[in-house]
């Protein structure tokens, strides 16, 4: 089988497990989900993507740039947000974190915009509270991209629970 061409999983500070939920996309179109003990419908799935739906979720990965992620710049802008908003009187805590963890492997993608291909792309974003940041601080592009890709990711993890085999 072709090494992963991406994979995600969440981890809540909350939840000390190491039976951690994941998804695994495999060039061949494969979705393998796992979904621990304490999940419901707890297992493994395995769906296979129609022709194309891989292609396209690249291309969305490529146009929200996902592929081009720069954590130090999405760190920065997000301080640089998170202080307008302090100075704006609005305070915010998150007292649990949940951390999203993309991983990215692809033997190449050409990027939108006539930039020059690039070979072998590994690249491990780790965000947390994806979701709650990027409603919060809308200006950071790389939040909202993320919370996208998540809320993709995750209606893949249900249509293979739900569409799927289990394994």
């Amino acid at each position: 089988m072709p090494p992963p061409r991406g994979a995600e999983n969440q981890q809540h500070e909350l939840l000390r497990a190491t039976d951690l939920p994941a998804l695994q996309i495999y060039g061949d179109g494969t979705v393998r989900v796992h979904r621990p003990a304490y999940r419901q419908q707890a297992g493994d799935y395995e769906l296979r993507l129609a022709p194309g739906e891989l292609q396209r979720l690249l291309d969305t990965l490529a146009a929200d740039g996902v592929l081009d992620y720069d954590d130090a710049a999405t760190r920065q802008a997000k301080r640089t947000a998170e202080e307008n908003e302090r100075r704006a009187g609005r305070a915010f805590a998150v007292t649990d974190t949940t951390r999203s963890i993309f991983e990215i492997r692809l033997d190449s993608y050409t990027p939108a915009g006539g930039r020059p291909p690039v070979a072998r792309l590994n690249k491990v974003i780790r965000a947390d509270n994806v979701q709650i940041d990027a409603e919060r601080l809308p200006a950071v592009a790389a939040l909202g991209a993320l919370s996208r890709l998540e809320r993709t990711l995750l209606q893949l993890e249900t249509r293979a629970v739900r569409e799927g085999t289990r394994r």
